[in-house]
C-alpha cells in the first residue's frame, strides 16, 4: 500500500467532506421531514440518519485540516525554490481573487440582462461600494422565516 498522502487523496477526502456537509444540512432537523423518516432495517429503533447528520458537522474541520495540509506543502515547495513568504501569500491571494472576479463579472453581466443591476442590489452611494468586496450586504438581509415547529 502506498503511504503517500497525495493531492488526489486530499481531493477524495474533500469529496467525503462535501457529502457529510450535504448530509448535515439535509437531515439534521427532523422537523423538516417528519413524515419521511428513513429506517435502514426493520429492527431500527431510532432514525440513524439523524445520528449520521449529527456527526457530519466534522466536515468543516476536515476542510480546514486538509486545506492547511495542502497549503503547508505548497509553502514548503515555495520556500525551497528560494521565494519569500510574502510572495507566497500574494500569489495565494491573487489566485483566490481571480476566481472571485470571474464570478462577480458573470453575475453583473447576467444581472444586466435580467434587469438586476448593481445599484438595485447594493444601493447607491459610497457604502454600496464596500458591499461587493467584503460581502457586507449579507449582514443586512432579513432572515428566512422559521418553519412551523422550529428547527
Amino acid at each position: 500500500m502506498d503511504k503517500d498522502f497525495t493531492k488526489d487523496t486530499t481531493l477524495a477526502l474533500k469529496g467525503v467532506a462535501i457529502i457529510l456537509l450535504l448530509c448535515y444540512h439535509l437531515f439534521y432537523a427532523t422537523t423538516m421531514y417528519v413524515n419521511y423518516l428513513m429506517y435502514y432495517t426493520y429492527t431500527d429503533e431510532y432514525n440513524i440518519t439523524v445520528n449520521i447528520a449529527r456527526y457530519a458537522k466534522m466536515c468543516v474541520a476536515m476542510f480546514i485540516m486538509l486545506s492547511a495540509y495542502g497549503l503547508t506543502l505548497s509553502y514548503q515547495r515555495w520556500r525551497k525554490e528560494g521565494k519569500t513568504g510574502a510572495s507566497f501569500s500574494l500569489d495565494r491571494y491573487l489566485s483566490l481573487l481571480s476566481g472571485f472576479v470571474v464570478i462577480v463579472a458573470l453575475g453583473v453581466t447576467a444581472g444586466c440582462f435580467l434587469d438586476r443591476g448593481f445599484s438595485s442590489i447594493y444601493g447607491e452611494g459610497l457604502p454600496s461600494g464596500l458591499y461587493l468586496p467584503w460581502g457586507l450586504r449579507t449582514f443586512s438581509t432579513p432572515p428566512l422565516p422559521t418553519p412551523p415547529g422550529g428547527i
